[in-house]
């Protein structure tokens, strides 16, 4: 494959990173990745096959960014596909930290800007573009390997997001009517268990789980999601909000939901749709849409009722009974 060909390939299977648009408003940054004006220098072979793409704001090897319409879809130069991250001279990723969304790329986006650049890279014209980059532009900033980033929760993620799960909870908790009083319910993923004690309070025997042992307490203990401390058939009903997306392999947590529990679960999700809220979020590594987490929930039964803003299904389970 020449380079022509494999910068077609790299355009055409890799759009990149959302546009300046979605993060934009969460930036707290410089705004390094792409102003409207600047001028982006451009790789070899990069101006000849945007050129022939029809892309605007092309001449003499660099592309002037038009503006907010001139960072969306798979018309942007690699760099800004791939922003924050780029190579260094072995070819091992880097973060750049000045970016306040250096943390928040999900894994797959991780994966396929390896990908990408590990193609480019074999041409000697590029590996050699990059080493130039790198002593006149990229030798001052301030970088994180990527395989190093810190991607766990924290401190910040139990006071940034234990709140937004409750309330989250709360509504469509009302919303979809998924428990009953005398029920007895798991919430998985319970955080503060502010929820459970809500729950109770409505006379359902609610219990919670949650990794985080900072949040074990009354009622709630510390257990994961894709091993439950419990036996068959425990719960009528289980409740999983903003958990599985944090979970790449998160068909393990649905299929222990639907072991301890016989009637229904009501699993809510941070889809692409919402892909500002996505990205906030340095732990979120699942970014699927909408339509295929509910393909995952109807393995287990039927989606009797569904919501978006917040994305919520409450499925029946097959074969649903009484709870042990």
């Amino acid at each position: 494959m020449n380079l022509q060909q494999t910068w077609r390939y790299v355009y055409s299977t890799f759009p990149g990173r959302l546009g300046r648009e979605d993060c934009l408003p969460k930036c707290t940054g410089s705004h390094t990745c792409c102003r409207p004006g600047q001028a982006l220098i451009l790789m070899p072979g990069e101006a000849e096959y945007l050129i022939g793409m029809g892309v605007d704001g092309v001449e003499d090897e660099s592309w002037t960014c038009p503006g907010r319409d001139g960072c969306l879809g798979q018309l942007r130069p690699m760099c800004c596909r791939t922003f924050p991250l780029h190579p260094n001279d072995n070819g091992e990723l880097l973060a750049y930290r000045d970016c306040s969304q250096h943390k928040w790329t999900s894994q797959r986006f991780i994966r396929d800007v390896k990908r990408a650049w590990s193609r480019l890279l074999g041409f000697q014209e590029i590996s050699a573009w990059c080493w130039w980059a790198r002593q006149v532009h990229w030798s001052t900033w301030p970088e994180t390997p990527v395989d190093a980033m810190d991607r766990g929760y924290d401190d910040g993620y139990t006071l940034n997001f234990g709140k937004y799960h409750q309330v989250t909870a709360r509504k469509e908790m009302v919303a979809a009517r998924a428990t009953y009083p005398g029920e007895r319910v798991l919430d998985v993923g319970c955080a503060a268990g502010t929820g459970v004690a809500e729950l109770r309070e409505q006379g359902v025997e609610a219990y919670g789980v949650d990794i985080n042992p900072a949040f074990s307490g009354e009622h709630c203990q510390t257990a994961d999601a894709r091993k439950l401390p419990f036996p068959d058939n425990h719960f009528d009903a289980a409740i999983c909000i903003d958990l599985l997306e944090h979970l790449p392999d998160y068909r393990l947590a649905l299929e222990e939901m639907v072991r301890v529990t016989t009637k229904r679960l009501l699993l809510s999700v941070t889809p692409l749709e919402n892909a500002v809220n996505f990205y906030d979020d340095p732990t979120h590594c699942v970014p699927m849409r909408w339509p295929e987490w509910r393909a995952e929930f109807e393995r287990y039964g039927e989606i009797v009722s569904s919501s978006t803003y917040p994305w919520a299904a409450l499925v029946e389970l097959n074969g649903g009974g009484d709870a042990a």
